[in-house]
């Protein structure tokens, strides 16, 4: 017995819902959310606004879904990164870029940043279901070179600090978990300057040293730095005190002789 392939409307409908709901169940664990906003919230928000444009300029279309999409629903924005919403729309006689002119016309933002929505029509990009994979693919593609830069970067400044000659030191306390930041100025190998880099973040001022100690860093030690500079601001205090009261005596002095209080009578 032949068990035919089930290719009833209902079926395809069961499968790009589930496209869509695991593009979605994605998102929501690495969406950070903008505005106190989830990805979902933006979602419907912008859904609404489309409908709203649609019916305002008389478009013969239906916006049928939106799905957060773009380097923010997998957490590799930059600060400057737009929201970017996809949206399906239905509508036999329209165009994808004169929808998208006129969706962005009036900048729609959401917690001050700008929202980008793409409009795609079955006829020319495809389905929600359809586009949504394309764009993971793009996206892991795009977090496995972010990754990559990342590790190279970290290999070249590894080789750099190794050969790094350190000054300025700073040690800033981090009070809300009582542990402490090292900041210093960086000349590097290559000759450049870093001016007031973190270092590391430490339990305590002892394990600065060994840090420096293990990665072959030419550094000042850096207690004796502090306290050699806690001494010279005592000493400095101590000296103007000492200064002000001669000045002081001084002046009560000549006050004295000028009302006569020194007189031999």
């Amino acid at each position: 017995m032949l068990i035919e392939e089930n290719d009833s409307p209902q079926s395809d409908n069961v499968l790009n819902s589930n496209v869509i709901e695991k593009f979605r169940a994605r998102t929501d664990r690495l969406f950070q959310e903008i505005d106190n906003l989830s990805a979902s919230d933006i979602e419907v928000i912008v859904l609404e606004e489309v409908k709203e444009i649609l019916a305002d300029y008389d478009v013969d279309a239906v916006a049928v879904d939106a799905v957060l999409c773009g380097s923010r629903c997998r957490g590799l924005e930059h600060e400057a990164s737009d929201i970017d919403v996809v949206v399906e729309i239905h509508g036999e006689n329209e165009r994808e870029d004169s929808l998208h002119d006129l969706l962005n016309d009036e900048r729609l933002t959401i917690g001050g940043i700008n929202v980008d929505i793409n409009p795609i029509l079955p006829q020319d990009t495809g389905t929600l279901a359809e586009y949504l994979p394309r764009v993971e693919e793009y996206l892991e593609e795009k977090a496995g070179e972010l990754s990559k830069a990342l590790n190279e970067k970290k290999e070249v400044d590894k080789s750099s600090l190794q050969c790094a000659k350190y000054s300025n030191f700073k040690i800033k306390e981090l009070p809300e978990d009582k542990r402490y930041n090292l900041i210093a100025d960086v000349k590097l190998n290559t000759g450049n300057i870093m001016s007031s880099q973190v270092i590391g973040e430490f339990k305590d001022r002892a394990s600065i040293i060994e840090f420096c100690r293990q990665n072959n860093i030419v550094y000042d030690d850096i207690t004796n730095y502090l306290q050699n500079t806690i001494e010279h601001k005592k000493y400095q205090a101590n000296k103007k005190k000492e200064s002000d009261n001669d000045k002081n005596e001084l002046s009560i002095d000549k006050k004295g002789k000028g009302a006569g209080l020194d007189d031999n009578n």
